[in-house]
């Protein structure tokens, strides 16, 4: 149980940074049960009428707002990785998705919504889609079975997410960006030719990504 329990928490927190991400770049209004906004280990769906820690949250956000002022969101991000356990990785994913939504308003109520495919050696272990509206463009990129995808390994370094995408890429249409910046990392990545962006740079630095132009 010991050696199992740290895989659980480490690859919930991954399904559940990847779902957060889909409900808020997918069509529709996203919605939060109030107090989720950390992680929840609830076994049943929470429950709204308990009392909310604020404060905590509050402090969190705080945190990570002074960071990226002062040394960038890459500096927030890996804090963010480093101190998987208390949530605010999940915070920051939300924060920084909820205030793309109120600055590309029209992307979100108005945008078309473009599935994307993945090629290469992992394809089946990622989802990719692009929102629109005029020149705006917002990508989204989540993986999918990360516990079958990493074997069972609970760790998010560099050279292990080099290793496991390989080749995979996902490609985006003719027309659209050819840079794109990681609003949860701040980096930009450039496409190669045919505008193919390797997952392994996507995830490079974070397990989940949304591309803005």
């Amino acid at each position: 149980m010991n050696t199992i329990l740290p895989r659980l928490k480490f690859f919930g927190a991954i399904n559940s940074l990847a779902q957060t991400v889909l409900k808020l770049t997918s069509p529709g209004v996203p919605d939060f049960y109030q107090g989720t906004e950390l992680w929840d280990l609830s076994l049943v769906d929470p429950d709204n009428r308990r009392p909310v820690d604020y404060k905590t949250r509050t402090r969190l956000l705080k945190e990570m707002k002074d960071l990226e002022v002062t040394q960038g969101s890459a500096a927030v991000a890996r804090q963010a990785i480093a101190n998987l356990a208390d949530g605010r990785i999940k915070l920051w994913v939300s924060h920084q998705t909820l205030c793309l939504r109120k600055e590309r308003p029209e992307v979100f109520c108005k945008g078309a919504y473009l599935p994307l495919e993945i090629t290469g050696e992992k394809r089946d272990h990622a989802i990719a889609y692009l929102r629109s509206y005029g020149d705006e463009q917002v990508l989204t990129v989540v993986p999918l079975f990360a516990n079958t995808l990493m074997r069972g390994k609970a760790e998010m370094s560099p050279e292990t997410v080099v290793g496991l995408w390989n080749d995979t890429a996902v490609t985006l249409p003719d027309g659209f960006a050819a840079t794109l910046k990681n609003i949860f990392t701040g980096e930009s990545l450039s496409s190669g030719e045919g505008k193919s962006f390797l997952l392994s740079e996507i995830f490079a630095t974070f397990p989940v990504a949304v591309l803005t132009s």
